[in-house]
């Protein structure tokens, strides 16, 4: 089916407000086209590691802090499960449309490169997806995003998850305390 490999780093709330949801929905009985899909999140170089959350269809994996991002997601390529596998960061976040099409790509070999929701006319640079078998036979992401470049696709598109909701919750947490 589809693999989504989230490249993640010190950011909790965006995980817990943004990304739990996404992957109970996809993870069972209620999920989408009644597959479930697999995440992996990469943590790489957390102060604070995400806990396990003991969710069937996600796993964590704690790259060394020293590990470049390229390097810590080709590690989890290496554990996926499936052939087709999106690559995105933890404030980028597929649109429903976005993941219907990759379930519905998963079986033709095909890739994509989203845009932005809020902005059709630019490339997501953040998030493209690749093949498990382009990855094998090169070894190497950033030619399977290469690879990739050629099927940017303007029906498929992300979300922006922006710095500023983490500021203002932690604004708020502090007001509160003060009150």
């Amino acid at each position: 089916m589809l693999t989504i490999i989230v490249l993640y780093k010190d950011t909790p709330d965006i995980f817990k407000e943004y990304w739990l949801p996404l992957i109970y929905k996809h993870g069972g009985q209620g999920a989408l086209h009644g597959a479930c899909l697999e995440f992996i999140v990469v943590d790489n170089g957390s102060d604070n590691l995400l806990p396990d959350q003991g969710i069937k269809n996600l796993r964590i994996y704690t790259a060394a802090k020293t590990l470049p991002n390229d390097q810590a997601i080709s590690m989890a390529i290496r554990y996926a499960q499936n052939e087709l596998i999106l690559i995105t960061d933890i404030h980028s976040l597929p649109t429903y449309q976005t993941m219907t099409l990759l379930q519905d790509l998963y079986n033709k070999n095909q890739t994509i490169w989203p845009v932005w929701f809020d902005a059709p006319d630019v490339k997501c640079e953040n998030a493209f997806s690749i093949l498990r078998s382009d990855f094998k036979k090169h070894n190497d992401i950033r030619k399977c995003a290469q690879l990739t470049q050629s099927s940017v696709d303007s029906t498929a598109s992300m979300y922006r998850v922006p710095w500023s909701i983490i500021i203002d919750k932690n604004a708020a947490r502090i007001k509160a305390l003060y009150e």
